[in-house]
């Protein structure tokens, strides 16, 4: 194998396994009613996790930016069924 950085096992190298805290699939399979909890919840651990880290306790920051685009994952959803249009 010649020198240079290692392969990765994951197909994307960029985007490492597990980055999603919901899978995209597991959000269009909900209701308009469970998108609004689940995302109500989302909001709520991100709001748990600033407050963790504002009293300096130890937090995976990572999770934020995950829970952020898990958010906009629900949105974009929500947005698609209000708007009448279907992922290809």
């Amino acid at each position: 194998m010649p020198s240079g950085q290692p392969q990765t096992s994951t197909q994307d190298a960029r985007r490492p396994q597990g980055a999603c805290t919901v899978k995209p699939s597991e959000i269009r399979d909900k209701t308009d009613e469970e998108l609004v909890e689940l995302e109500r919840e989302l909001r709520d651990r991100l709001l748990r996790m600033r407050v963790a880290q504002s009293s300096s306790r130890t937090v995976d920051t990572s999770q934020f930016s995950r829970i952020r685009r898990d958010i906009a994952r629900i949105n974009t959803i929500r947005t698609e069924r209000e708007l009448g249009l279907t992922r290809a």
